[in-house]
């Protein structure tokens, strides 16, 4: 990581992939991006980095998780589930409809979320062998509005994927820095 950026725990609850952990959800989405349902609903056991956050009032965070699927097979129709032209719409789609609380968990009381949108993550920025999707929404609080930006990057290899999450907050998250960091996580994968 550049200079100044420090480590905290990491709070995720240990979930990853494209799942809720909502079944009706879940079959939804599977049935939008047109996988079986248990690509979606997949709950492999993972292992999470420290969340890592930027010096000052930079506002990125970034967080490493390494999650573990029964064979390479299903390592590879997780990736190609990210990867999917139909993915973001989807994603998007659920996220506005009757899950989006469910989906977003708790939002803390005086926070409001507004409308998001996904799009598939620029493979200029993630490289040939990863795909993610990104999500734009603005948050409100205390009457001021702030644009935050979370990327999900996921790549293979055997039976590992690798979700790398970025998050920023007023300013994008410097696509530089995205690039070395994936070549970086990739390279130790």
């Amino acid at each position: 990581m550049p200079k100044g950026w420090t480590t905290t725990k990491n709070t995720d609850d240990g979930s990853s992939g494209l799942g809720t952990g909502i079944p009706a959800a879940d079959e939804e989405l599977a049935s939008c991006i047109d996988v079986p349902p248990g690509v979606i609903e997949a709950e492999p056991p993972s292992v999470s980095s420290p969340e890592l956050e930027s010096p000052g009032d930079q506002f990125y965070t970034v967080t490493d998780q390494i999650v573990v699927f029964n064979s390479s097979t299903d390592a590879r129709e997780q990736v190609a589930a990210y990867g999917s032209p139909k993915t973001a719409r989807c994603v998007q789609s659920l996220a506005q409809g009757p899950y989006r609380n469910k989906v977003l968990g708790s939002v803390p009381k005086g926070v409001t979320i507004g409308a998001m949108t996904v799009t598939s993550a620029d493979a200029a920025v993630v490289g040939p062998r990863a795909v993610g999707l990104v999500v734009h929404m603005p948050v409100t609080t205390q009457g001021v509005t702030v644009p935050v930006t979370m990327s999900e990057v996921v790549e293979a290899k055997g039976r590992l994927v690798q979700e790398i999450t970025f998050s920023s907050f007023i300013e994008p998250f410097p696509a530089s820095l995205e690039r070395h960091l994936i070549a970086v996580a990739a390279a130790r994968l």
